[in-house]
């Protein structure tokens, strides 16, 4: 394959960070021949990069694909000890309700899939946070017949911690912010992470073995790991992303995780 002037032989290639690859896309108005081209552009480049060897890739697009599924984590994680939140996913407006009457109200919803909408015009984009439902919301719980939807007993949190594991090298950060009631943020996400403050932290090694075990029963060598820690001090598991978003750690809370990236790529 040619990069600009440059040749470059699968060989060669030490390592390969993948991060949300979008297909390609060709210019001019949409047509067969051009979504064939589309195509055929998306299969050479595949084709080259199939010829890496799997332990260069960070990570294989097939680890990244098995790791993707909220629910499975869930259960995997509930697997391999780790604390979760009660869970449902339902279409069915009575068992939301029941869930919701059972945990006396203390109820989030999440997206099960993907939390970003894109629309047309990339301005008019949007994200869905994680947020409680309260009475109003689940008055209306007949909406959640047009899909399935995730509801999750709302964790009582004095922080969040993002995990970020590569090649078995662990770093933790803590985030910390209040909402109004001067409760831990619910979704640190919100207000684009304004007032959060950030504090690298230890992490209880049952919790560190835990985690580099998920991620090997994966195949995974980076993942980024959220978790929600309570009162007693409780790690609660709410989910692995195989692809997170790391290099704003380094950034605001000091962290070196390029370090890590680029000593692996080293050793290879």
């Amino acid at each position: 394959m040619k990069l600009g002037s440059k040749a470059v032989y699968a060989q060669e290639v030490t390592g390969v960070w993948l991060r949300r690859p979008t297909a390609p896309r060709l210019p001019g108005a949409e047509s067969a021949v051009k979504c064939h081209a589309a195509y055929e552009w998306a299969e050479a480049i595949e084709g080259f990069l199939a010829h890496i060897p799997c332990n260069r890739w960070i990570n294989h697009p097939s680890a990244n694909a098995g790791a993707s599924h909220k629910l499975e984590q869930l259960s995997r994680a509930k697997r391999f000890g780790f604390n979760i939140p009660r869970t449902i996913v339902t279409q069915k407006p009575e068992a939301a309700l029941r869930f919701w009457n059972d945990l006396k109200g203390e109820v989030v919803v999440k997206p099960l899939a993907s939390g970003y909408i894109e629309e047309r015009r990339k301005r008019d984009d949007s994200l869905i946070y994680t947020s409680k439902v309260g009475p109003a919301e689940i008055g209306r719980a007949d909406l959640i017949r047009k899909c399935p939807t995730l509801f999750q007993e709302l964790i009582q949190k004095c922080s969040d911690v993002r995990v970020v594991s590569l090649d078995g090298e662990i770093t933790a950060v803590e985030l910390t912010a209040q909402d109004a009631d001067g409760r831990q943020r619910l979704d640190i996400r919100r207000r684009e992470m304004s007032g959060v403050r950030y504090r690298v932290c230890s992490i209880p090694k049952k919790t560190q073995r835990r985690i580099k075990s998920l991620l090997k029963s994966y195949g995974l060598r980076f993942g980024a790991v959220d978790f929600g820690v309570d009162k007693k001090g409780n790690w609660i598991f709410f989910e692995i992303n195989p692809n997170g978003q790391w290099a704003w750690l380094d950034l605001e809370a000091g962290t070196d995780i390029a370090a890590i990236f680029t000593k692996t790529f080293k050793r290879r």
